[in-house]
């Protein structure tokens, strides 16, 4: 409610996300409803709900809202957050950032440490290749591209999401 007022709309879901992200949140959404909902008849509130309808727990970063909200604009499907995948064999590979489950297409968010850090960027490669080994596609998305090129992104995942249904049918 504090921030209702001062942000953008997406930024404002930046901060919501981030309140209930997977790791160490700071709040739940049923508290998040709570407060918004008391807070009836105060200003920016109704600024306030609408990016509550917006915000999604169990994300891991900003730069991962602000790419599933590119992606919602761009008239997409919204895509999951959070979900596991394993091989064959049921062994753990992965949550990507953001899913489509059916298609078994993985968004991946690329953050500066996943370029920089030699063993993160290894253990991407690999996580990858497993992905890739049990028919899913990896879509690595840049900052440049979230900042630069966000038609690029939308147009990237439509292609992908026609191609996979057309698979799937």
């Amino acid at each position: 409610m504090q921030l209702a007022g001062v942000l953008e709309e997406d930024d404002l879901i930046v901060a919501g996300d981030d309140l209930v992200r997977r790791k160490r949140p700071l709040t739940s959404m049923d508290r998040l409803v709570a407060e918004i909902a008391a807070a009836s008849g105060r200003r920016f509130v109704t600024v306030a709900r609408n990016a509550l309808d917006q915000i999604r727990s169990g994300t891991d970063s900003p730069m991962e809202t602000r790419l599933r909200r590119i992606i919602v604009r761009g008239g997409l499907p919204e895509p999951v957050i959070g979900n596991t995948v394993y091989n064959r064999a049921g062994e753990f590979i992965g949550t990507p950032d953001l899913a489509y489950v059916d298609e078994k297409i993985a968004i991946e968010y690329q953050g500066q440490v996943h370029q920089t850090n030699p063993k993160v960027y290894a253990e991407d490669a690999i996580r990858r290749e497993q992905f890739e080994e049990i028919g899913w596609l990896v879509i690595p998305v840049y900052k440049d591209h979230v900042y630069l090129r966000p038609a690029w992104i939308v147009s990237r995942i439509s292609s992908a999401l026609h191609k996979r249904a057309a698979r799937v049918q």
